[in-house]
């Protein structure tokens, strides 16, 4: 019994640890460029002309919309990832539910523990990426501002 419970921790603590890995690599968008090298920053706004961006040490930039080729926007990793053990979550359960548990080999209560890790681990996962991802998207999408409402300006990278 012991083994089982100190088995079943150190997998929580590979699964919490990767998360906070996963978590930590996925909230800035890399910024593919026609005029520059690659950019890696935030998308805090943009409107119809221009982006506006910070990078990690907290520089701000106004990049041009046609200066932009790509985004590759933070979050689809992750939420992919969560979704795929989500769907991994279901097709366990399901599978243990088909068994009839009579036979007292365990393979009913296993698929079942791994479906719950599944669902701890994907879960938020899922919900943190999505959130991320559709955040940066939305920041990408111009809108309009009243004339009287000019934004700070941000020098070019």
């Amino acid at each position: 019994m012991n083994l089982l419970f100190k088995g079943a921790a150190n997998r929580v603590l590979i699964a919490a640890a990767s998360l906070v890995v996963a978590v930590g690599c996925s909230n800035m968008a890399l910024i593919q460029r026609r005029n520059g090298s690659p950019l890696t920053a935030k998308i805090d706004r943009s409107d119809e002309d221009a982006f506006y961006v910070t990078t990690p040490p907290d520089s701000r930039y106004r990049i041009e919309r046609g200066d932009v080729i790509d985004f590759d926007h933070p979050g689809n990793v992750i939420a992919t990832i969560g979704l795929s053990l989500l769907i991994t979550s279901i097709a366990l359960w399901s599978l243990a539910s088909e068994g009839d548990g009579n036979n007292g080999s365990g393979f009913v209560a296993l698929p079942k523990i791994f479906a719950l890790e599944c669902l701890v681990a994907g879960l938020p996962m899922s919900l943190y990426g999505g959130a991320v991802y559709l955040r940066s998207v939305g920041a990408t999408k111009p809108y309009r501002q009243r004339p009287n409402q000019l934004g700070p300006r941000f020098p070019r990278p």
